[in-house]
């Protein structure tokens, strides 16, 4: 299942995917952008990963992790999305934009729980 977000103040997409494999999220993906997204091809022993590209970023989380470790890596991860979201608007990480940089990393995790609690309905 992969979840879209667009946080409404800045013109980027992020996308969502807890479970399955690396590759099947990249291929499905790459049919969503209508562009081959290859770093989501050799999963190796990967738990997580997060690409960056301009205007989009895509988080894959292998499995369902416990709280705690579903915390740390979803706030890893959201970071570099967050980091990758905010280059592209032109803001860069400093103390005077931290804030920003706080709230889209705290965004993003949200998200990532909530996508979470969704899967483990299934």
């Amino acid at each position: 299942m992969i979840k879209e977000i667009k946080p409404t103040i800045y013109p980027v997409t992020i996308f969502l995917c807890i479970g399955g494999e690396m590759k099947d999220f990249g291929l499905s993906l790459s049919r969503r952008l209508k562009c081959p997204i290859r770093a989501f091809e050799e999963q190796g022993n990967a738990e997580a990963r997060t690409i960056i590209n301009g205007a989009y970023s895509a988080i894959w989380i292998k499995g369902i992790p416990k709280d705690c470790d579903f915390a740390k890596v979803a706030s890893h991860e959201a970071f570099h999305a967050a980091y990758g979201a905010l280059e592209y608007v032109g803001i860069e990480l400093t103390p005077q934009s931290e804030e920003a940089f706080a709230y889209m990393v705290g965004h993003i995790v949200k998200e990532l729980w909530n996508l979470r609690e969704k899967t483990l309905s299934l």
